[in-house]
């Protein structure tokens, strides 16, 4: 007999994006571990990304219920947010526009705390209630972003006594100083530092995606008067999605360099730019034989950035999100897989989901990024290059020895162990934390025995 976890997450299949993976793969992957699922997610989600394919992780017994959100639908959020577009005479009717949409834009990121999604919130508490009455649920697991998620496990919790985890995957503060569509004003700092401070102190226990983050919450906890018990749960791969993919490039006399996944101000591409303009400089014929794309949505910061590349030799392609199992595709197609994390405070606390399936594809990699948890995990394995961004020579000479040097892509790919990662292992380590949430709350005698018998096979038999 297994025990039922609540897992509510806005961002669920068919919404796109590396984080519906995280929750997708937990779904496909608890039951075997002792957990069945059910999952409290929104109606009418207004996301920028739709991944049909995700749905095919989802196993087919799993209950489902959503939640209608009173959100505008996201292309006029995004109409509001601003667009790529070049600066107006302030006498003009596209000025004037402009002005009005920052005035929206401005008003609801103070007014909609912590996020846009929080308009989603008490819909999904009575729907939650509701599923909780209707089935018994030893846990709740919430994830975010979106944080104001974290308030429906809150209330529920409050309500049902069910106890709490919340899944943090990425952290609150950091979201909020460097994505571009938030307000970091003293009003929001003020008003968000009381809502996480609130949820802290409901929680039972806290997942994070970083050992650095997972710390962090931690102090945050200890801070509060609580000990909460805190855990990392990386991200990862999932070995299935890579059965029958052969990353063997046919051979070229031309350097492909791919970059999957979004593009904001903690994942720049500046310093490629900049290295890219470097050795344009130096030998601009080389060049010639390099092709480069970048595949994920971008802010318009970045945008502009990489525009600058179209003047160069290079060949620049730019795509939208693509599907999952074609993200796969394009990393077999590449000869480099890049890597962006700027040196800004706290970067050294993330780790973009996507390293996990550049490790598993075995191809090379190239990591611009300072020293970190990140750094940490890329000098384990083989045949990826790590350059501070500050270190543009170096990257330039890297790139130049890349063009020059057609041996390197007709070597051996590595053969990387990184099967801790997998995401079949990683749902193991989350159903180890659901067990013990559930032990340490409310369990009864012959719950704990059962619990902890749960626990002692799955530490000891093997993964399916």
């Amino acid at each position: 007999m297994n025990y039922r976890v609540l897992i509510i997450a806005y961002q669920f299949p068919p919404v796109g994006g590396a984080g519906v993976q995280r929750i997708s793969k937990f779904v496909k992957y608890l039951p075997k571990h002792g957990w069945d699922v059910s999952v409290l997610t929104v109606e009418n989600p207004s996301v920028p990304t739709v991944d049909q394919s995700l749905l095919q992780d989802v196993p087919s017994g799993t209950i489902i219920r959503k939640a209608k959100s009173l959100e505008p639908g996201y292309g006029i959020k995004d109409f509001i947010s601003g667009s790529r577009s070049t600066p107006k005479p302030w006498y003009s009717l596209s000025k004037i526009l402009s002005i009005a949409k920052d005035t929206i834009r401005s008003a609801a990121l103070n007014i909609l705390q912590p996020d846009p999604q929080i308009l989603w919130v008490l819909n999904a508490i009575l729907k939650g209630k509701k599923l909780l009455k209707d089935h018994n649920h030893q846990v709740i697991l919430v994830s975010g972003p979106p944080f104001s998620s974290f308030f429906v496990g809150s209330w529920l919790k409050r309500i049902s006594g069910v106890p709490l985890v919340l899944d943090y995957r990425d952290e609150w503060s950091l979201s909020n100083q460097y994505w571009k569509n938030k307000s970091n004003n003293c009003w929001t700092r003020f008003c968000q530092g009381f809502m996480q401070r609130a949820v802290i102190k409901s929680a039972d226990t806290i997942t994070a995606t970083t050992e650095s983050t997972a710390n962090e919450l931690k102090k945050q906890s200890l801070a509060l008067g609580r000990s909460i018990d805190t855990h990392c749960i990386y991200n990862g791969y999932d070995h299935e999605d890579f059965k029958g993919v052969s990353f063997n490039r046919s051979v070229s006399d031309r350097l492909k360099l791919t970059y999957l996944g979004t593009l904001w101000r903690l994942t720049s591409p500046r310093p490629l730019v900049k290295a890219l303009l470097l050795l344009n400089l130096l030998y601009p014929e080389i060049l010639k034989k390099l092709d480069i794309e970048f595949v994920g949505r971008m802010t318009s910061d970045e945008f502009h950035l990489i525009n600058k590349l179209r003047n160069l030799p290079c060949q620049v392609k730019c795509k939208e999100y693509v599907d999952h199992s074609e993200s796969i595709s394009l990393m077999h197609q590449s000869d480099i897989l890049c890597l962006f994390l700027d040196s800004l405070p706290g970067a050294e606390r993330v780790i973009p989901a996507k390293i996990f399936e550049y490790l598993a594809s075995n191809q090379r990699i190239l990591a611009i990024t300072p020293e970190s948890e990140l750094t940490q995990i890329l000098h384990k394995h083989d045949d990826v290059s790590c350059f501070h961004p500050q270190e543009i020579p170096q990257i330039a000479n890297y790139l130049f020895n890349s063009l020059t040097n057609p041996s390197l892509l007709t070597k051996t790919k590595p053969t990387r162990d990184v099967s801790q990662f997998r995401r079949d292992n990683l749902s193991k380590q989350l159903a180890k934390v659901l067990c013990s949430t559930y032990l340490r709350s409310n369990s009864t005698i012959s719950d704990t025995a059962r619990l902890n018998h749960q626990l002692s096979v799955s530490s000891r038999s093997p993964l399916c």
